[in-house]
């Protein structure tokens, strides 16, 4: 029986789940960690086994090889050392907690997602306006609560003239007694008010000191029960798909030392200098790739005045201690849920990612838990506060920060990482001078998905 990706790769991610355990508090891994890391290891392995099939075939042919062919160095010990690399990169990312992390089959590739569309024009909705999609509810800030009732609220353009106006929408199905005709405040103003069902034309009586300029709505409800019934008096519900395009691109280390020197740092002091160099090759990557996600979030709302927070002043008032002060700032928080459920009516904030002076105030608040393993190199996971995920980047400045959003779909977040190769090694490569030097290679990309979920904000002095 054909096993799955999670299956073939079970013992590659147990590793991975407890190196991830052991810096996040003891926070299993989550699924979508475990998806990519499985997909990374799938096409490494393909990677690998076609590399290896080629220098072998090469070598019994009798013809020249390429000595960075990975067969030289044997397919058991070359794929042990790669998966152990991807092992240990992939979970520790801490993009997977800040945008969504969908695999490339190809360099290049896309996004894909769906929008929700009325197909009916039903005043304030027109037809073609985003009713819902994975970015936010009615992008066009155009909630309309009658869309699929009864009730027609139709402006009135020009002026109410001679106290008629025409209906514009089912009008042959007009429910006698239901017509209203609203001021700019909403209000009836109709003292009395009747519609012709042939025609559709209302005559109505306006309210004493009411004016025909007045008149800025009609507002009735119609039968939408009794058939049959026309198909353009039904609101409607239509969708299309939309794509996002995506093009890896890479990053590449090389790490170069001597045979001599390999051989003095064994022998005195137990250290392996291939696996230290390896592994700082692969963390520079990790640490670039975390850089450049944090970096492209913040950027993507630093100056909207929209989506920006007031200051948090550091400065104590008077008769606060600063125990209570610092401990204000969840109100912040509230704030950013708020900034970003206004505008997409469907989310709150999950992360926030800050400047290393962020920390003198997270540990005065009540709901702070400091990470007890985080390695405090590059960005890293810091710890929570309340239901937030906080991470500390050096790339900040130290009074900045940005809330966001990331959500357990693939498709509520800020941003896309998008891995297409996961860190692969070339092989060992020894000169005759006693030069040894290998490569390191990571292709990927990372691109805005969506602004609206992110907030920008600053303690101040």
């Amino acid at each position: 029986m054909a096993k799955t990706l999670l299956e073939a790769f079970a013992k590659p991610v147990a590793i991975a789940e407890n190196y991830y355990k052991s810096r996040h508090n003891g926070e299993a891994m989550d699924s979508t960690r475990k998806l990519v890391l499985v997909s990374s290891l799938h096409n490494v392995n393909k990677f690998l086994h076609e590399s290896i099939a080629v220098g072998q075939a090469t070598q019994k042919s009798g013809m020249a090889y390429d000595a960075n062919d990975t067969s030289g160095l044997g397919a058991g010990s070359f794929e042990k050392f790669t998966m152990n690399l991807v092992n240990a990169a992939i979970p520790n990312l801490i993009a997977f907690d800040l945008v969504i992390v969908a695999p490339m089959k190809d360099w290049t590739g896309s996004v894909t997602y769906v929008e929700y569309l009325a197909g009916t024009d039903k005043a304030p909705t027109a037809a073609g306006d985003v009713l819902n999609s994975v970015f936010g509810f009615d992008p066009q800030n155009k909630i309309n609560k009658y869309y699929t009732s009864n009730v027609i609220v139709d402006p009135v353009v020009g002026t109410f003239v001679s106290g008629t106006t025409t209906v514009s929408f089912a009008k042959e199905k007009v429910i006698d007694g239901s017509v209203k005709l609203l001021n700019e405040d909403g209000e009836n103003i109709a003292d009395t008010a009747s519609v012709d069902p042939d025609t559709g034309v209302i005559t109505a009586t306006l309210i004493s000191g009411a004016v025909a300029a007045d008149v800025k709505k009609v507002v009735y409800e119609y039968d939408n029960i009794v058939v049959p019934q026309k198909g353009e008096e039904l609101p409607t519900l239509t969708m299309r798909i939309q794509r996002i395009p995506l093009i890896a691109k890479a990053r590449r280390i090389v790490i170069n030392y001597a045979q001599i020197a390999q051989f003095q740092a064994q022998t005195e002091y137990g250290l392996d200098i291939n696996k230290a160099l390896a592994e700082q090759a692969t963390a520079e990557l990790q640490y670039e790739i975390d850089t450049e996600i944090v970096e492209m979030l913040r950027d993507a709302v630093k100056g909207n005045a929209a989506q920006t927070l007031d200051s948090f002043p550091l400065t104590t008032p008077v008769g606060v201690s600063k125990q209570e002060h610092y401990a204000s700032f969840v109100e912040w928080i509230e704030k950013a849920d708020q900034i970003v459920y206004t505008i997409t009516k469907k989310f709150t904030c999950t992360y926030m990612v800050a400047g290393a002076g962020i920390k003198k105030v997270l540990r005065f608040c009540p709901e702070w838990k400091a990470a007890t393993g985080s390695v405090g190199v590059g960005p890293y996971f810091a710890g929570t506060l309340g239901n937030i995920k906080v991470f500390i980047t050096p790339s900040f400045e130290e009074d900045e920060f940005i809330f966001g959003v990331n959500g357990g779909d693939l498709m509520t977040s800020a941003g896309v990482y998008a891995p297409y190769l996961a860190v692969v090694p070339t092989q060992l490569l020894q000169m005759p001078d006693g030069l040894t030097t290998q490569g390191f290679s990571t292709v990927y990309d990372a691109k805005i998905l969506n602004s609206n979920l992110l907030v920008y904000g600053r303690i101040q002095a």
